[in-house]
């Protein structure tokens, strides 16, 4: 039977942070909300020393981070807001964190502003960002994928999903499609969807914005 036992304590008390293993076998955490804002910090945990440190922090609260595979950690999606309402600054700015160096650089920029996109890195080192919501819309979910390509540094938008979804999971099949699976399409009732879909990448086309 596993065990559980205290280690560390974070800098600050948060929730809602993006967490990646590194290939330093560091474990960095980005982001998240305590009591009143959203965090631009970026934390690492040592498992050799069982401790939590600042490394440094984002220009904006991004809260996708997806890890590319030269090792850098691409900084996309978010807003400087807690909870949906007017005026709400949503996000299309996009980072990227060199965890060896500890520098920042602008990528991008994203095509819509999108809070928490569920994000995955394809086979061949590309990341795909899949639905959200559009906060500068009334927080309606969307359909919308967008691409990011690492070696031109720019976002592109492919074929939309079936079903406008937030809150679900995208998963990297071995096959190297990618399992779209739950969420919800209604950002008012917040319904629960028991519905999936495949996106495969060998088919994907770049598309003009999605209306």
């Amino acid at each position: 039977m596993g065990t559980f036992a205290p280690t560390g304590s974070l800098p600050s008390s948060e929730r809602n942070a993006v967490a990646l293993l590194l290939p330093s076998d560091l474990v960095l955490i980005v982001g998240g909300i305590d009591s009143s804002s959203r965090l631009t910090s970026l934390v690492e945990y040592d498992p050799s020393a069982g401790t939590f440190s600042n490394v440094g922090s984002k220009d904006a609260p991004y809260d996708t981070a997806p890890l590319l595979n030269d090792g850098n950690v691409l900084l996309a999606g978010g807003g400087n807001f807690v909870s949906p309402g007017s005026g709400n600054d949503v996000l299309t700015t996009a980072e990227l964190y060199n965890p060896a160096t500890g520098s920042l650089i602008d990528t991008g920029p994203a095509l819509q502003g999108v809070i928490a996109p569920a994000v995955v890195r394809l086979v061949d080192g590309r990341v795909l960002l899949t639905g959200g919501k559009l906060y500068n819309q009334g927080g309606a979910p969307t359909a919308a994928v967008e691409i990011y390509d690492p070696s031109s540094g720019t976002f592109s938008f492919t074929s939309s999903m079936t079903t406008p979804r937030y809150n679900h999971s995208a998963t990297l099949l071995e096959d190297g499609d990618v399992l779209i699976a739950g969420g919800s399409s209604s950002s008012l009732t917040g319904v629960p969807l028991a519905t999936a879909e495949l996106y495969d990448p060998l088919e994907q086309r770049s598309l003009p914005s999605p209306k």
